[in-house]
């Protein structure tokens, strides 16, 4: 049971439908996971989705960099969610199970 009410696009003012369906789009949108929680705040999920963009795919440093940093951020904070997703992504990325990614793994 959720400890406060899920919300649910019926129950978004309609100025703010576009957000909440930006928001909810997926498989992997920004509403997803742990960033579900922009769904109850639509004007600050409408700013920030821009910049989660631009750092997670318009940024000047390779997506292996991107993810890396990512990875370890995640490991760092034990965020066991994001790690697996960009665990996934940077070994697609490498095309190899081999490098040294796999110590940054939960335990």
């Amino acid at each position: 049971m959720a400890r406060i009410p899920l919300v649910t696009r019926d129950r978004v003012r309609e100025d703010l439908r576009s957000i909440f369906d930006e928001v909810s789009s997926g498989p992997g949108g920004v509403g997803t996971g742990p960033m579900s929680v922009l769904k109850y705040s639509l004007e600050m999920a409408r700013r920030a989705i821009p910049l989660f963009n631009y750092v997670r795919n318009e940024s000047i440093l390779p997506q292996k960099v991107r993810e890396l940093a990512m990875l370890t951020t995640a490991r760092a904070t034990d965020c066991p969610y994001i790690t697996a997703r960009a665990l996934a992504l940077i070994f697609s990325l490498a095309k190899t199970k081999s490098c040294e990614c796999h110590k940054l793994v939960p335990k």
